[in-house]
């Protein structure tokens, strides 16, 4: 039943009217006499409909009768199909000199046109062909300066044009209804009446900045029905020829008028907002281009494989609501195989950008030398980019919305198969194969009819009989009609069901299928497509007879025969369907009509946006990251100049995944941060690293330029480092593996991928202990400086390390090679007069000097330690230091080269009492005496205790040397 125009509730437009009259007196009372409103008034007006306050514009004809008010509201991408009402006052003469009165004549019209409400919409979707029309009435206008009054009074009605077809509407608006400039004679004498107001200096939205120096603002009440039932713009009015304006009651007063306005028209009251012309005022939000354009793709260049997504930019993309469910970015491009081709996945994340899954647009098996598989820098080198819509698919206006049953709706139509596979590589027959060549169409055009429902028309695809239908089963949610050609048709009335679809009725050209989801072992389609297949159920026959399938593939169909295979794994209670092709018949649909037909809304303006390159195999990278934020894309910015590609769009992303293989969005609050080239230290010590699958494509740098190869030998080659990169582990790259599937000689070879491990040798240095890599120790007998050297991050390969001690007055040599002769003392520069050994008091008096060397096997991270015994020669001395350095590390990386160990000399040990008796005599000789005899008694004070410590010495060494010595005899 059609519906009818909405409008705003009366009440609502009340309150407008009311408001507006309220305002008009306020702000203008006293502000002009007559004659100064005769001179702002002396002039044409342009200007359009609304509703003050509400902003909403006249929408009164409409294209079609079901058209909704809210369907004439423009959108973002999507024009008004419906005119807004504009209204021109053009003077007819300059009033005299001598006139005091505002009193003018002027040609009033009313009129409306789509696209000037709508610019640029012409052709586009859902735009009608034209919807225009025009009155034009000649009135004498009366403005009343101190009650704000207007009365215009229609002298002749000179036009009544009405022009308004939908292309897919059988019935159109007529044209101009009246001849010889007089129409409608009745309604001259006839009078609007309504109040004004003008206000000075106001911004015009749909010409900014130009300012208007008035804005003439109209309530108008309408002497006859210009909206609703028979009236001037109902829909059943606007397409007859003859036709009789319906007389309006004037109402006295703005009260009067306001009460009596209801939804069905009656009142007739209507605004208007004018400024002189040519500068007409025109609400901005209304009177724009709504048309969605794409501007480009960022990156603009992807593999041949497709996969990787890409981002549109553009403006006005439409809301994907129930109007434009299905909208997708559609690419195309010329040549063979140069069928529209939707991306696998399509998301709007604003007005201005979508995102682009890219579907696969050329062959595997392009190592054939006699394969014409397309290759990118010939016809597909450029793709035309589009936003487009299936506009007919049910649903898509609201009447059955699609569900779990439903989702193979937007694929209903006519179809062909192409003569190729579902790669779009031809048939090649397997004694030309190269050997582990990958082929997906195992039968050619000229046997297909031989084997059987292989419906490859030998009479060209836009044949009738050679087309296959999809058609949704009458109130049947997930059941389809599949209509083949008649020369195909499996089996006879004489002969057992069909050789390729025994599971149906093998006498008739048609049979039903049903929504089905299963795992699909052969990988050219998601791992669970969407399909409908010939057996409705999956139990009895349909488990062991082959059938046909009709399943889908990144957003294409694909026409294969074979088998379910249905098993139930242990302890679980739903099955497991995995499609078997029989690769008797895999082929490629393509529509080309009915529902399934895709309909453009928007293109780049300037043509191809898209480049389809070369690409590298698949390269799966393995990353451990700190924490579960990692940022694919500011990973792969730090690697690609790594490995010579300085753009790095030309390392693009496949699959996102988590360590269990979960797949993950590239979005949301994302980073990624350098780390020190060792193995991953997490955020949260308690907690391990989180581990990460990328895989990428390295895209060629453009036709005739160069390919992938470069970028992916130096990304090998730094993987394969023989003690790993440094800068690879800065990225916490574990390990990288190359797809060897589609290479012929790996596959015969049972090769799927080459991998290589990135070496993580740790790094070596001195132990910390509280804080410290120094030691301190006492000197006593059987006392040993202890200095531990730790392996982190990483214990991959064997490692060692030299090291040695020197004396801290010593200066160590620079250089890789430390033991190597030079003057000096034993490889170390000495300072000041120390020229040699003999001359260098205290290298290894106090502590046992060392050389050598700390080794570590592969797979060991254990702390090794230097040993350094410490002499005790009981002198009573200060502290010393000497040094402990570690250099000449092989494989791993050193972090601190050098140690320092105290060894706690009179300082660290307390001060005997004789000390103390020492000082108080001393102290009071030296008080007593002159300089002379104090120094002396000191130096003879120091020599006697110092004799008596020698023979204490001595006395010691007997004894041990008679103990040893007693020892020996026994």
């Amino acid at each position: 039943m059609p519906t009818r125009m909405a409008r705003p509730s009366s009440q609502m437009v009340v309150l407008a009217i009311t408001l507006f009259s309220l305002d008009f007196a306020a702000a203008q009372a006293g502000r002009y006499n007559s004659t100064s409103l005769l001179r702002v008034l002396s002039t044409s007006w342009e200007g359009s409909g609304y509703y003050e306050g509400l902003m909403q514009p006249l929408y009164l004809h409409r294209p079609e009768e079901t058209l909704t008010f809210e369907d004439c509201l423009p959108r973002t991408g999507t024009p008004s199909r419906c005119p807004v009402e504009l209204m021109t006052l053009e003077l007819s003469n300059e009033p005299p000199p001598d006139a005091t009165e505002a009193n003018l004549n002027f040609t009033m019209m009313i009129w409306g046109d789509v696209f000037i409400s709508s610019p640029t919409a012409e052709g586009f979707f859902g735009m009608p062909e034209k919807c225009n029309y025009v009155r034009n009435h000649t009135i004498h206008a009366e403005f009343n300066a101190s009650s704000l009054e207007v009365v215009f009074t229609i002298l002749a009605t000179t036009s009544d044009l009405e022009e308004c077809t939908m292309s897919s509407a059988d019935q159109q608006a007529p044209g101009q209804r009246c001849g010889g400039g007089s129409c409608y004679p009745d309604l001259n004498g006839k009078q609007f009446y309504g109040m004004f107001r003008i206000q000075e200096n106001v911004a015009v939205p749909a010409v900014d900045p130009f300012t208007a120096p008035y804005q003439l603002d109209l309530t108008l009440q309408f002497p006859y029905k210009h909206q609703g039932s028979n009236s001037w713009s109902g829909y059943r009015q606007i397409i007859q020829e003859n036709f009789l304006p319906i007389e309006e009651t004037i109402l006295p007063d703005v009260s009067a008028m306001a009460t009596d306005f209801g939804d069905d028209g009656r009142g007739q009251i209507f605004m208007y907002s004018l400024t002189p012309s040519p500068n007409a005022w025109r609400p901005r939000d209304w009177f724009r281009d709504r048309k969605p354009y794409i501007l480009g793709a960022t990156p603009n260049y992807g593999p041949e494989e497709g996969g990787p997504v890409v981002t549109i930019t553009g403006v006005e993309f439409p809301l994907l609501d129930s109007q434009l469910m299905n909208a997708s970015i559609v690419l195309e491009h010329d040549g063979e195989g140069g069928q529209e081709r939707e991306c696998c996945e399509t998301r709007r994340l604003s007005d201005t950008m979508v995102t682009c899954k890219l579907p696969r647009v050329s062959c595997l098996n392009e190592q054939s030398p006699i394969n014409d598989c397309p290759k990118p820098g010939e016809v597909f080198q450029n793709q035309t980019v589009s936003f487009s819509i299936r506009p007919n698919v049910q649903g898509a206006q609201g009447e059955l919305l699609p569900g779990e049953k439903d989702d193979f709706l937007q694929y209903e139509g006519t179809w062909v198969l192409e003569d190729n596979d579902v790669y779009g590589g031809r048939f090649v027959q397997p004694a030309d194969r190269i050997p582990g060549e990958r082929h997906i169409a195992q039968v050619s055009q000229e046997t297909a009819s031989t084997t059987g429902c292989c419906p490859v028309c030998p009479a060209g695809n836009m044949n009738p009989a050679c087309q296959i239908t999809i058609s949704r089963a009458p109130d049947s949610p997930g059941i389809y009609e599949v209509t083949i050609p008649s020369f195909m048709s499996p089996g006879s009335e004489t002969n057992p069901p069909g050789i390729c679809d025994r599971a149906t009725s093998g006498r008739n050209t048609s049979f039903l299928a049903a929504i089905e989801r299963s795992t699909d072992p052969e990988g050219f389609t998601p791992p669970v497509p969407l399909s409908i297949t010939s057996c409705i159920a999956q139990d009895g026959v349909c488990r062991t007879v082959p059938r046909i399938s009709i399943r889908e593939t990144c957003k294409q169909l694909v026409w294969s025969t074979g088998a379910i295979r249905s098993e139930l794994p242990p302890g679980q209670t739903v099955e497991i369907h995995e499609w078997i092709t029989n690769r008797a018949c895999d082929r490629r649909m393509r529509c080309i009509a009915g529902r399934c037909a895709w309909t453009h809304l928007a293109r780049n303006p300037s043509g191809n946006v898209l480049q389809r390159r070369t690409a590298s195999p698949q390269i799966a990278l393995e990353i451990d990251y700190k924490n579960t934020r990692l940022d694919p894309k500011l990973f792969l910015n730090e690697l690609a100049p790594l490995v010579g590609a300085p753009d790095q769009n030309r390392l693009q992303v496949l699959e996102f995944s988590d360590g269990a293989g979960r797949a993950l969005s590239t979005g949301g609050s994302r980073e990624f941060l350098l780390s020190d080239p060792v193995q991953c230290l997490p955020d949260a010590p308690a907690e391990a690293c989180a581990k990460f699958m990328l895989s990428i494509y390295v895209v060629s740098d453009g036709p005739n330029r160069p390919d992938f190869s470069v970028v992916l030998g130096n990304l090998t080659d730094r993987a394969g480092a023989q003690t790993g990169d440094p800068d690879l582990r800065r990225l916490n790259l574990g390990r990288i593996c190359i797809d060897k599937s589609t290479d012929p000689a790996s596959v015969v070879a049972g090769i799927a991928s080459d991998c290589i491990r990135i070496q993580y040798p740790g790094v070596l240095q001195f132990e910390v202990i509280d804080g410290s890599i120094d030691r301190r120790v006492k000197e006593e007998v059987w006392a040993f400086a202890r200095l531990g050297v730790t392996r982190t991050g990483g214990s991959d390969l064997g490692v060692t390390v030299d090291y040695r001690t020197y004396d801290t007055d010593l200066l160590p040599l620079t250089g890789q090679n430390e033991t190597r002769p030079v003057a000096g003392v034993d490889g170390y520069f000495a300072r000041g007069s120390c020229l040699g050994p003999e001359n260098c008091a205290g290298l290894g008096q106090d502590y046992m000097s060392k050389i050598g060397q700390l080794r570590w096997v592969e797979g060991d991270s254990a702390t090794k330690h230097i040993i350094i015994p410490i002499y005790a020669d009981d002198i009573t001395e200060e502290s010393e230091t000497f040094k402990v350095r570690i250099f000449d590390v092989v494989n791993a990386t050193d972090i601190t080269e050098t140690a320092t160990v105290t060894i706690a000399g009179i300082n660290n040990t307390p001060t005997p009492r004789y000390i103390q008796n020492m000082q108080q005599i001393i102290g009071a000789v030296c008080g007593a005496a002159t300089a002379v005899p104090c120094a002396l008694f000191a130096a003879r004070l120091i020599r006697s205790l110092r004799r008596g410590a020698d023979t204490k010495k001595h006395r010691t060494v007997g004894k041990k040397e008679e103990g040893e010595g007693k020892m020996a005899a026994m």
